[in-house]
């Protein structure tokens, strides 16, 4: 914020759907008695609920599923930062934070008076034993589109199909917050329950449409 401008500024990490609410709704509410900058390490939101239908009705993902921040933004005069966060100092009010348009950029910091953490979780693959080798992914574009290729393009042979969302671990982060007095809020069974059955029940129609088979391949 600029040492002349008077106004509170928000700071949002996040800039996906629960960090552009917020901005939104922040200056729904606030008007324009606050600064509001979002800051994410991309400069689009992936819209990825629709990822699988594109993938499995032959389009690519990437043309469809991604709208540019700021533009968006800029219509409700909230700023935009593309940038890696590196630590936040909750004592300083400040987050430490490294631009990434281009490599090489450097570490700066971003005060604030207000903060918003809407980053999102972080997905494992990894810890998938056999992922690396047999997994697909409708989960960004390039997994989606390297799935739709496999789809549409020779990839896939007619073998079986299983479907599954992995555990969703949430934390340490409760401490002291009822009802989780020992600071551990409950890993979910799924990290959102509708995408498996939304996935199975387009793999279905694609088995079908495709003459691959039914729904007897899908575990």
């Amino acid at each position: 914020m600029n040492a002349t401008d008077k106004k509170p500024h928000v700071v949002i990490l996040g800039g996906n759907f629960a960090g552009l609410g917020s901005a939104q709704k922040i200056r729904q509410y606030a008007g324009d008695a606050v600064q509001i900058t979002v800051l994410d390490r991309k400069d689009y939101l992936l819209f990825v609920p629709n990822i699988p239908a594109d993938v499995f009705e032959n389009r690519n993902p990437a043309m469809h599923q991604r709208m540019e921040l700021r533009d968006v933004l800029a219509h409700d005069q909230i700023n935009f930062i593309q940038a890696e966060v590196n630590a936040i100092d909750v004592d300083s009010e400040v987050v430490h934070i490294t631009p990434n348009e281009r490599p090489g950029a450097a570490a700066v910091t971003l005060s604030y008076d207000y903060l918003v953490v809407a980053l999102g979780n972080r997905l494992a693959f990894e810890d998938i034993e056999g992922f690396a080798e047999f997994g697909d992914s409708v989960s960004d574009l390039y997994l989606g589109e390297q799935l739709r290729q496999k789809l549409h393009f020779g990839g896939y042979k007619g073998g079986p199909i299983a479907i599954g969302s992995a555990r969703f671990h949430q934390g340490d982060g409760a401490k002291g917050l009822e009802p989780y007095p020992g600071g551990s809020i409950p890993d979910a069974l799924a990290a959102c329950e509708g995408p498996p059955v939304e996935v199975m029940m387009a793999a279905a129609h694609y088995l079908a449409e495709t003459k691959q088979g039914d729904p007897s391949k899908i575990t």
